[in-house]
């Protein structure tokens, strides 16, 4: 990201194209935890998976008018992408956060303490 908006800054490279090359990288960092899920359980694959698509997914539709967007209410190019970041970023969890709280039971318990409560609940 650092390296993207001193890019935008000297004028090499335009913030709308800086963008979605810095939520890009947020989405290749998934794949770190795809590769350490490769000797795990299936669970541990599972959510590995889900977090590329959730990410991917996300923004893939809507980048390119996030983009424009971002970079008209910022002002400043180079601010314009790090507030991208840490808007894709803040959307993401908010989002996350949600999702949780609409679909718990679907999850199911995370532990075997975590079963236990759930039954002595219902």
């Amino acid at each position: 990201m650092g390296l993207c908006i001193l890019l935008v800054q000297q004028n090499l490279m335009p913030a709308t194209a800086a963008i979605p090359i810095v939520i890009g990288s947020n989405i290749g960092t998934t794949a770190i935890a795809l590769v350490a899920s490769l000797k795990m359980q299936k669970t541990a694959r599972h959510v590995a998976v889900a977090n590329l698509c959730f990410n991917a997914f996300g923004v893939l539709p809507f980048l390119r008018r996030f983009a424009v967007t971002v970079v008209d209410l910022a002002g400043d190019p180079g601010m314009a992408v790090a507030w991208a970041q840490f808007i894709f970023n803040t959307v993401m969890v908010l989002t996350v956060l949600l999702l949780l709280r609409i679909f718990p039971r679907r999850l199911g318990p995370l532990d075997a303490s975590a079963a236990r409560e759930a039954r002595s609940e219902e």
